[in-house]
């Protein structure tokens, strides 16, 4: 499933001599590598590990359970768990059902680890879609390779990655069907499929369906009320015969509910002390009732987030070396890279007070320009899955921010592509610093997210702000 996806990420187009195609191969390694590096020296569980796949092995062992999330991600670690028994039988390294505690935790890290792994190129297909530039396109990759959120909840077994994967697959085949101007139909349909999934992940995957809601909204608007203009601009007429409220009636709104429904099914079927509309009346009620507003010591408010004031400890260890008498601290820590955060907003900053000029360019010049469907695309993508959590009361974590930072990195990779192409060399070297920049604090970051032990000082020295401790 995930080779045919990969062919279908990368255009066959890229010639294999093609410098891009090294630049495309040098970040899967990085991908691949800094998620897969020595996570089998992880003890678990980890952090939310006691949960998921918990769950899973649940569904193996029999066991009933209660959950506060829809079921995919129980699903998901549940198949993770065995087909590592499985294959470890098949070699005879033991394939037996063990309780949680004894259960190897590759077990149910090495599905994670592989999704989180191919975010990266989801984000190539989206970037290449929206605005056909191949510095655009593997500088957005690049970012979110090596951002460390991404990177260390790739390798934790949380349900963030699975959420963002369905959900960029979502938006790979939302932005196909709206940027290549054709009448196919089927890309709706899987746009419909991957929204009900990322649904059956968590709630708050909703955000994508607010996003391409948004979008097409604006579409609608445009070609109803200002259809002469949307002829001259370059999504070009064929769009604007796809436009429709009926597809969104059943793209957007039924489809999706039914695939939801369906994921239910197996659950409902084992877990049989409450029907699918009180399941979904139990989790509601979990997080409107059980979980405060400051009940973690790691809550964070949704304004902080794009500013990283609130990074998550995972794990923590400290221990002395009894030759050396060395203090050492091996960490986890949920940690966004403190450079490419800042500057991505700052980027989200700039393309929204852009944005406003390009509308008011279309209101008194009678012009829309192609930026501003890129610009409401990327922003969509942004505000639409950050907004949102401005009415939740109950606690929440940064982690809550990744699908907002990944439209944020296009942002960043907007502006930045234009300075590494632009003529004049100030421009340029500005840009390389930039990257420079990102890659330093990549580097720099980089043990708290790997889980690689370092002296007390060193960790300490990391630690710029006492909220990030």
């Amino acid at each position: 499933m995930f080779f045919v996806i990969i062919c279908l990420i990368f255009p066959k187009s890229m010639n294999l001599s093609s410098k891009y195609f090294w630049y495309i191969t040098l970040i899967t390694f990085l991908s691949f590598s800094l998620r897969f590096e020595g996570l089998w020296t992880l003890d678990g569980p980890i952090f939310d590990e006691i949960f998921y796949p918990q769950y899973g092995l649940n569904y193996l062992q029999n066991v009933e359970f209660f959950y506060p999330h829809p079921p995919l991600a129980n699903y998901l670690y549940s198949f993770s768990i065995w087909a590592y028994i499985t294959v470890s039988s098949l070699f005879g390294l033991g394939g037996a059902l063990v309780d949680f505690e004894s259960l190897n935790p590759m077990s149910y890290r090495w599905l994670n680890a592989l999704i989180g792994s191919l975010l990266f190129a989801l984000t190539y297909r989206i970037a290449i879609t929206i605005h056909n530039n191949r510095v655009f396109a593997l500088l957005s990759s690049l970012f979110v390779a090596i951002d460390g959120a991404m990177i260390v909840d790739s390798r934790i077994a949380t349900a963030n990655m699975f959420l963002l994967f369905f959900g960029l697959c979502s938006m790979v085949v939302f932005s196909s069907y709206i940027y290549n101007n054709k009448k196919n139909q089927k890309n709706l349909m899987y746009f419909a499929f991957f929204i009900g999934l990322t649904a059956s992940i968590k709630w708050n995957g909703l955000g994508f369906f607010l996003m391409a809601s948004n979008y097409y909204t604006l579409l609608l608007l445009i070609k109803y009320l200002d259809k002469k203009r949307l002829a001259h601009n370059n999504l070009g007429s064929i769009l604007a015969d796809n436009i429709s409220l009926f597809n969104y009636s059943l793209y957007f709104l039924l489809l999706p509910i039914i695939i939801y429904t369906i994921v239910f099914i197996p659950d409902v079927l084992f877990n049989t002390q409450f029907t699918f509309i009180e399941k979904n009346q139990q989790m509601m009620g979990y997080h409107q009732t059980m979980v405060g507003e400051n009940e973690h010591p790691y809550c964070s408010n949704w304004y902080t987030w794009p500013l990283m004031l609130r990074p998550i400890a995972y794990f923590f260890e400290s221990y002395t070396i009894a030759d050396s008498g060395i203090s050492m601290i091996r960490n986890i820590h949920l940690f966004p890279n403190p450079i490419l955060s800042l500057l991505s907003f700052i980027s989200v900053i700039i393309m929204s007070i852009s944005w406003l000029r390009l509308c008011l360019n279309w209101i008194t010049k009678n012009l829309i320009d192609k930026e501003f469907f890129t610009f409401s695309f990327i922003l969509s993508g942004y505000f639409c899955n950050l907004i949102p959590w401005i009415i939740v009361e109950r606690c929440t974590f940064i982690y809550h921010y990744q699908p907002s930072a990944i439209f944020g990195f296009l942002a960043l990779a907007w502006y930045l592509g234009k300075l590494l192409e632009a003529q004049q060399w100030t421009k340029r070297i500005a840009s390389w610093l930039i990257l420079l920049c990102i890659v330093i604090a990549f580097l720099y970051w980089l043990p708290i997210q790997l889980g690689i032990p370092m002296e007390n000082f060193q960790f300490y020295d990391r630690m710029k702000l006492e909220s990030w401790i």
